[in-house]
């Protein structure tokens, strides 16, 4: 039972992870539409600090991918939400 709970909590992580992507995607092409080449560059680079930055942590190797995966995606869709709507 405990490994079936570790697997359901993993692939639940990574689902969220994945829709949190898929809304950067849409502010990204947003951004393009803009013609906010730069901003979207810049907010990519930092969703990529984020990611080097957390796959740092102190935890095992799959807790950290996830963690890390998880909040560069979170990184991504806020910075380049933030800046779509500033854009508009």
């Amino acid at each position: 039972m405990r490994l079936r709970s570790f697997i359901t909590f993993t692939v639940l992580v990574l689902a969220g992870a994945t829709g949190v992507y898929m809304l950067a995607q849409v502010c990204q092409a947003g951004l393009v539409a803009l013609g906010k080449h730069k901003e979207n560059a810049q907010s990519w680079a930092y969703a990529l600090i984020v990611f080097v930055v957390a796959c740092l942590l102190p935890y095992g190797p799959l807790a950290r991918v996830e963690v890390a995966l998880v909040l560069s995606c979170v990184a991504a869709a806020a910075l380049l939400g933030l800046r779509l709507r500033a854009a508009r």
